[in-house]
């Protein structure tokens, strides 16, 4: 190791240990992500989650391992194949096309981004109005990704013309995200094109849809955008100070790609400072990053500031060591831009070296490119408007200001003394005058500014303030229709009416979820001359109770559906094991309470297993307790099996299946819990009714005891008459 790079190790090697330990916490928090991920799609039996489930998948992998992600995304992109999804295979073929731009395969991007296109103008053709949205959105997406590819390989009328398409199909759709996307394509073209407060105006567009929609991850992105437009200004300050807050963005997101972005530009604004030892530190963490990812075009960036890093510490030997690796990985990858920065900065190096030769190589060579890249054909028709419009004004100006002057000299020539003195006197008298009119003027326009200047710090706060409302009242927006939409999803699981008239014709079913949605469920299924019924409770509520009912239905479908498994209590231990072998293998105790009932419609003999939770027989007017082995179906305190129990029942009696949510509510004037005593009490007092009445005095019962308190619990209650 050199004397040099020893010393600047010992300097940073508590940066180099800190980010080292933190991309360990964050491979393993990421892949503790994934493999959830992993187990939700290899439970499911739901094809379309599946699907989702590879894809997510694939988006995490793209901050770890590329190949694996294109693993997985060409996996999702299979299955949409078998379930015959045109717009899902698109969506699929497009990550896949971004994936290998990320690994520097740019002609193999572009192709996968022109076969997701391809594959939309299928779905425009569908009737359904929510798969043709679907699939305008994906045909934005991926042309606003072929715009990017074609920007990178220079080919600027392609990138404008793509990023416009893609920014109309956003607008139309309504989609801010995609919107977002190209303006901040636009504001990074603009950038390149050296017209830096041009791009700071898109990136600031960007920006504030992002803060409406909260997306982090792109708010991370933009930020570190508007840092290099500053950059580029010269505005150090504000530079740093944008790269800063991307990298505490990024932080929180564990996005390692973003982190050694942000360490690479902020190497740039130290170089800028001349602190080129901290430059030279930044830029090498960049690096391990950037190769740990295989992501060849920022590796080629990084190895490009280094290499400018060691010229300014006058390191000639490794700065052209690494520029000329950047120099040959660039035209690798064809990146025109970077083979361009290096011909420039090879070019200073032999110059400092005296090598005149390879200096006036490269600099022509450099020229050549910049030429181009900046050429006419290249910049925007309203760029040349505005030119002539400037240039034509110019020239007027001009032309009117010369036949002033001649007008003038005539004049002078003309004149006598005396006129002259004369006029010199008004000429005087008139520029008094201006002056007064001026000074007054002055005054006035100035007080008309603080007066606007006030007007606008008003205005700008009822904005900011009605401004603030949107944002929350869209976000609200947004988490409501999710959940309602998960809703929808979860009561097709639960068993339909008609299913359990069909099969158990004289019934009730009361459910009354604390949430939109609930990880209380009841649930059937018939398997040959047997029906089978459960009502269940799930570890918690909401989303994630709802969540856990999903699973759950998903294993009593394995164990019945597709095992063949009969007796509830085998069903009911089959269960429980792919639950530990699913989500419990670090301790965590998630399953649910319930009774799961087999009715043979052949012997009329009913068998039942129950978790916690115990059925309630009436019989002759008598309550029966019927019993339960006391645990969950999960990770609990005993291990041994299930028992099974056959129910001994008269015709006429009514069996109550529930869960504990009824029991548990408080209310009544003393604000305690309802208990199972007085539920127990109050089937009996109902059970001579029709239970269709049972089910409207049981919930009328219920609101009555909570009042005015919060429901604490999903409820789930259901009547069989036998």
């Amino acid at each position: 190791m050199l004397i040099f790079e020893r010393q600047l190790y010992n300097m940073n090697k508590k940066i180099f240990f800190t980010f080292f330990i933190f991309i360990q916490l964050t491979f393993v928090a990421q892949q503790g992500y994934i493999d959830s991920l992993k187990r939700v799609y290899a439970a499911s039996r739901i094809d379309t989650v599946r699907y989702n489930c590879l894809m997510v998948i694939g988006d995490k992998f793209q901050g770890l391992s590329l190949d694996s992600s294109v693993f997985y995304h060409s996996k999702a992109k299979d299955l949409a194949v078998k379930l015959k999804n045109e717009v899902s295979e698109a969506d699929a073929v497009r990550q896949i096309g971004w994936d290998n731009y990320l690994l520097g395969e740019y002609d193999k991007a572009l192709a996968f981004y022109d076969q997701a296109i391809q594959l939309t103008q299928k779905g425009l053709q569908l009737k359904d109005l929510s798969l043709r949205n679907r699939a305008k959105k994906v045909m934005a997406a991926a042309l606003g990704n072929s715009g990017g590819v074609y920007y990178a390989k220079a080919d600027y009328p392609k990138a404008f013309d793509n990023y416009f398409k893609a920014l109309k199909i956003a607008e139309e759709i309504g989609n801010k995200k995609l919107q977002i996307s190209n303006l901040s394509n636009l504001g990074v073209a603009y950038d390149d094109q050296q017209d830096f407060k041009k791009a700071l105006q898109y990136y600031f567009k960007s920006l504030r849809l992002l803060e409406q929609i909260d997306n982090k991850r792109a708010m991370a992105i933009t930020l570190g955008n508007i840092g290099t437009a500053y950059l580029h200004l010269n505005d150090l300050r504000n530079a740093l100070e944008y790269y800063e807050k991307s990298l505490v963005l990024n932080k929180q997101l564990e996005n390692i790609g973003g982190i050694a972005s942000n360490l690479g530009n902020m190497g740039n604004v130290y170089g800028r400072q001349h602190d080129h030892a901290r430059a030279l530190a930044c830029d090498i963490e960049a690096l391990k990053f950037n190769q740990l990812l295989g992501a060849k075009e920022d590796v080629c960036i990084n190895l490009s500031s280094i290499g400018e890093d060691y010229s300014a510490l006058k390191k000639y030997g490794e700065a052209e060591r690494y520029l000329k690796q950047s120099f040959a990985l660039a035209n690798e990858i064809g990146n025109v831009d970077m083979i361009k920065k290096n011909h420039n900065y090879l070019a200073y190096l032999y110059e400092k070296t005296n090598r005149k030769d390879l200096a006036y190589y490269h600099y022509k060579k450099f020229i050549s490119l910049r030429d181009s890249m900046l050429s006419s054909e290249n910049l925007k028709a309203s760029m040349q408007k505005e030119m002539q419009f400037n240039y034509d004004k110019k020239a007027t100006a001009d032309s009117i200001k010369t036949a002033e002057e001649k007008k003038a000299s005539a004049i002078k020539l003309e004149a006598s003394e005396a006129k002259l003195g004369k006029e010199r006197t008004q000429k005087y008298a008139l520029y008094g005058g201006l002056a007064l009119v001026i000074v007054f003027s002055y005054m006035m326009y100035n007080r008309f500014k603080i007066t606007q200047k006030q007007k606008q710090v008003i205005e700008l706060k009822e904005i900011e303030t009605a401004r603030q409302k949107d944002v929350i009242e869209e976000k609200q927006k947004e988490i409501l229709d999710s959940i309602n939409y998960a809703k929808r999803i979860q009561y097709t699981l639960l068993a339909h009416k008609d299913f359990l008239n069909e099969h158990i014709p004289n019934n009730f079913v009361y459910f009354n979820p604390k949430d939109i949605v609930s990880g209380d469920f009841y649930w059937a299924i018939l398997r040959g001359n047997k029906f089978y019924i459960a009502v269940c409770d799930s570890t918690g509520h909401g989303v994630p109770g709802a969540f856990m009912s999903l699973l759950n239905i998903s294993f009593l479908n394995e164990a019945i559906g597709e095992k063949g498994i009969e007796e509830p209590n085998k069903v009911l231990d089959f269960v429980r094991q792919r639950l530990i072998d699913n989500i419990s293998k670090e301790g965590q105790r998630d399953g649910f309470d319930g009774i799961l009932v087999c009715i043979d419609k052949e012997t009329n003999e009913i068998t039942y297993s129950a978790a916690n939770n115990s059925p309630i027989l009436i019989s002759n007017g008598k309550i029966n307790e019927l019993s339960a082995d006391r645990m969950p179906v999960g990770k609990g305190e005993r291990v041994e099996g299930f028992a099974l129990h056959t129910i001994n029942y008269l015709k006429g009696d009514t069996l109550y299946l529930y869960t504990d949510g009824y029991a548990d509510q408080f209310g009544g004037p003393k604000g305690k819990k309802f208990m199972y005593k007085k539920l127990n009490e109050k089937l009996l007092a109902i059970n001579s009714e029709p239970l269709n009445r049972q089910s409207e005095i049981l919930s009328t019962a219920f609101q009555e005891w909570k009042g005015d308190l919060e429901q604490i619990d999903d409820v789930c209650l259901i009547g069989i008459k036998l």
